[in-house]
């Protein structure tokens, strides 16, 4: 319901019973200017004169005044409130500065945001370096896999070509044979050496996955303290048909749909071949 008096200043019995503050002193002057306001609103509903329209503009210059004393006489009495407040903050977040300005005190909560940011800057860079160790190593290890494979190889190729020296002295009575068991036992040494490389590089990168989880190794082997990582996640389409079906009615999809119709209808090799569902729109443009 529309209150038929919502233009006119407050009736008397819009504050029975009276309000808490009914003892405050600029309360009691402001029931005296609304009544005197009430006054100039009855005797002149409407201003047809000069003189009336001074009745009015005294009524709002006096009330202004006092609504600028009732300011004034808040921000007093709210100051102490704002005082405590601004200390509470000093106190627990935004620190402040000793009476003489030589020393500035960090708030309560301010001294482990800043020990934590030092902290986490020097754990990233260790965890960089920790991890450029480990590939440092890892390639260390594939080169020494690939030259023990090649000793490997290379002890098997003079193992059979020694060989087949101690066959042909057999053949021509020649007395300076090879043993076969000596040749053997060089190329199971390169063999032996070659998987000990290989168990190297599995330790490695055992190593390079742990940090990839976020453990990392120290160089004694021993798992250190676990640092957090978080998870990105991301989807990948194994049915394009199902997907596009789903997503169809999504404005972007329904944008993708657009610049390709378009620029189906620019090309003069495709504007005839336009799919169900499509128009082609032809218009006249100045040139």
């Amino acid at each position: 319901m529309i209150d038929q008096h919502h233009n006119e200043p407050p009736t008397e019995d819009r504050l029975d019973p009276p309000p808490p503050w009914s003892d405050e002193p600029l309360f009691t002057r402001m029931q005296e200017l609304i009544s005197s306001a009430r006054v100039v609103v009855t005797d002149f509903p409407e201003i047809t004169s000069q003189d009336m329209a001074n009745k009015y503009g005294d009524a709002v210059r006096q009330m202004q005044d006092h609504v600028k004393q009732c300011e004034e006489a808040r921000r007093k009495e709210k100051k102490p409130l704002d005082d405590q407040i601004k200390d509470i903050q000093n106190k627990w977040a935004n620190g402040t500065k000793s009476e003489d300005g030589q020393t500035f005190w960090l708030g309560i909560m301010a001294l482990p945001a800043k020990a934590i940011d030092i902290m986490l800057k020097r754990t990233a860079a260790w965890n960089k370096a920790e991890a450029e160790r480990i590939r440092k190593e890892e390639e260390a290890a594939r080169a020494e896999v690939a030259r023990k494979e090649e000793e490997q190889r290379q002890a098997a190729i003079k193992a059979a070509r020694e060989m087949e020296e101690a066959d042909a002295a057999k053949l021509v009575g020649k007395g300076n044979e090879v043993d076969p068991l000596e040749s053997d036992a060089t190329a199971e040494k390169a063999k032996l050496a070659t998987q000990e490389a290989k168990k190297d590089l599995a330790q490695v990168r055992k190593q390079k996955a742990s940090a990839g989880s976020g453990r990392l190794l120290t160089s004694s082997g021993t798992k250190a303290r676990k640092v957090t990582t978080r998870k990105v996640y991301s989807a990948v389409v194994k049915d394009h048909r199902k997907a596009l079906k789903y997503f169809r009615d999504h404005p972007k999809v329904v944008d993708a749909v657009q610049v390709l119709a378009n620029e189906m209808a620019r090309g003069a090799a495709t504007r005839d071949k336009l799919p169900k569902g499509v128009k082609l729109v032809v218009e006249d443009v100045p040139t």
